[in-house]
This record gives C-alpha cells, sequence and structure tokens, in this order.
C-alpha cells in the first residue's frame, strides 16, 4: 500500500527563557537548539530536508512521518499557532475557492468555419 506525507508542514522557531532559539517541526518532531534565529531557521529547514529525503526512500512510513510533538514547551508553543495556522490556511482555501467560483468568460473565435462564440466555467453556476 502506498503511504504519502503530510499535507502540511509547521515549522516553528522560538526564543527560549534562556535566550536561546528553539526550532521544531509539526508532524515530524525534527528540533533543535541554536544561538541565533537565523542559525536555528536555516538549520531547522536542513534538518526537516534531509528528514524528508530519508522518510521518502520508504514511502512515508506512518509511524516516521506523523508523530506527536515530544517536548512539552513544543507543544506549548504549537499550541498557540495552531489556531492562526488553520485560520490562515482556511482563509487561503477560501479565496482560491471563491476565485474558482467566480464567472469565467473567454471568447472563442474560428476562421472556418467563421463564428465567435462564448464559454462560461460551469463552476460559476454551481
Amino acid at each position: 500500500m502506498k503511504q504519502f506525507g503530510p499535507n502540511l508542514i509547521v515549522m516553528v522557531v522560538y526564543k527560549t527563557k534562556d535566550s536561546t532559539w528553539r526550532g521544531f517541526c509539526s508532524p515530524y518532531d525534527v528540533s533543535l537548539e541554536r544561538e541565533t534565529r537565523a542559525k536555528a531557521i536555516k538549520d531547522l529547514r536542513d534538518s526537516v530536508k534531509l528528514y524528508e529525503e530519508g522518510i521518502k526512500k520508504y514511502s512515508y512510513p506512518r509511524h516516521l512521518s506523523l508523530l506527536e510533538l515530544s517536548n512539552r514547551q513544543d507543544r506549548k508553543v504549537f499550541d498557540l499557532i495552531r489556531r492562526k495556522v488553520a485560520s490562515t490556511v482556511e482563509e487561503e482555501i477560501r479565496e482560491k475557492f471563491l476565485e474558482y467560483q467566480e464567472p469565467k468568460e473567454e471568447k472563442v473565435s474560428l476562421q472556418n468555419p467563421t463564428a465567435t462564440g462564448y464559454y462560461y466555467h460551469p463552476a460559476a453556476y454551481c
């Protein structure tokens, strides 16, 4: 059975109480700490890329593709941003759906036989 990778990957970098920068990725539970924000972002992206290359070789096995965050502080931060991520994704989907529903009209001209006509996207009338 073919397995597929996650549809949404969230990478987060935040400053900890001890002034280091911590990064994590959900749903892979890849995490790290670095001295600077820029280094944390770069290293997290690189780590996630390597992780994805590895799990892709095995068709994204579920036990490696969909993991809960193991760090308690990461879970707290993720809970805070989860609603923002969800509303952002929802808004993007809504905008694309509304754009899809707008009537689309295009003029078509044929030279032989001579004809001119219009067609409309059927979703505009659903």
